[in-house]
């Protein structure tokens, strides 16, 4: 198959997966993809864009707050945001290798990135994980969580960072942590 051929099938299966949208709603918002040839080929880039996970609590948001507290504890995270006026806790620095069981570089996807186990392995993450604790009507609380980062190469190459995104492992992770702190 001919690379402009390739290309071509390449961009057919991107527009295809895209137009997926139900009816009404409208497309997802952010940069679209970016098609660059170079020396060895074409690399496709697909922008990341930050996900928040969002969760509504039959819980004041006291309590939460200390929920969140205790589930980063349990998750190794030592948190350097402590604002309790904007209700914001955890961490931007987490440099560590491992996190909550897992790889820290399993837990997100960085740059241009290939798929699969082994991919992960040519980055040194500088992973961020910020949760927020807001009132919401009813005495509830909404418990928002984003985790992201950036990647260093350690190909020895001079280039900067890239950004990271979530996997959604993490926040997964901090939201069954702080259910389960809840309910002692």
């Amino acid at each position: 198959m001919s690379r402009s051929a390739f290309l071509s099938l390449l961009c057919l299966a991107f527009a295809a997966c895209a137009s997926g949208a139900t009816a009404g709603s409208s497309p997802p918002a952010g940069p679209p993809a970016r098609i660059v040839k170079t020396s060895t080929g074409t690399m496709v880039h697909l922008e990341p864009e930050a996900t928040v996970s969002r969760r509504v609590l039959d819980f004041p948001p006291q309590r939460v707050w200390g929920a969140v507290e205790g589930a980063y504890e349990a998750l190794g995270i030592t948190a350097e945001v402590r604002e309790e006026d904007s209700g914001t806790f955890g961490t931007r620095i987490y440099t560590q290798s491992r996190l909550g069981g897992s790889r820290t570089a399993d837990l997100v996807r960085c740059g241009g990135q290939k798929v699969g186990p082994s991919a992960t392995g040519g980055y040194r993450v500088r992973l961020s994980a910020l949760s927020k604790v807001q009132p919401a009507p009813g005495g509830k609380t909404l418990l928002l969580i984003e985790v992201s980062g950036t990647g260093t190469s350690l190909g020895g190459t001079s280039t900067g960072p890239v950004q990271c995104v979530s996997t959604g492992k993490l926040e997964r992770q901090i939201a069954t942590l702080v259910a389960a702190q809840l309910k002692h």
